[in-house]
């Protein structure tokens, strides 16, 4: 039963590395899609992620450590396994948004200004949250923004979607 149970997350742990690698390879090709002058802007780490990170890290080392103590293989997979999600997940967190003349690139999906039909930000988060239609579905995307980086994010949208 508990080679089953740690082979089950063993499994999931490599699935949610390959979500987050899936979604940083995903930034890097939609990239190409921007064009003209394109504004980056990086985004806040919440604290939730970075104990998330640490958790993952040093629970990682630890397990790692034991099973090698232990010469415990799939301990020492599982640990390894979970270092690499930390690390690619570290990665992911410094996923940027970027405003071309052309369209938005946030958190991985490319949307033109066709696509794009409303915008704002939340004040207490300091969240974009962008309303689009994309393949005749309306969804919301929010997006991680500094807050300092709000009225610049704006003008860029502003100048580019409404020309002004």
């Amino acid at each position: 039963m508990n080679g089953n149970m740690d082979m089950f997350i063993l499994i999931l742990y490599v699935a949610i590395i390959l979500f987050f690698a899936y979604r940083i390879f995903k930034t890097k090709k939609n990239k190409s899609l921007l064009s003209g002058e394109v504004g980056e802007f990086g985004r806040e780490i919440s604290k939730l992620e970075i104990g998330l990170l640490v958790v993952l890290l040093v629970t990682g080392i630890i397990n790692f450590y034991q099973g090698f103590k232990l010469n415990d293989k799939t301990s020492m997979a599982t640990a390894g396994v979970m270092i690499v999600l930390a690390l690619i997940f570290g990665l992911y967190s410094k996923n940027k948004m970027y405003i071309g003349e052309n369209g938005i690139l946030a958190n991985s999906n490319f949307y033109n200004y066709k696509e794009l039909k409303k915008w704002g930000f939340d004040k207490e988060s300091s969240d974009l949250v962008l309303q689009v239609k994309k393949d005749n579905q309306s969804s919301n995307e929010i997006v991680k923004v500094k807050k300092e980086d709000i009225e610049a994010i704006n003008n860029l949208i502003r100048k580019y979607k409404l020309n002004k």
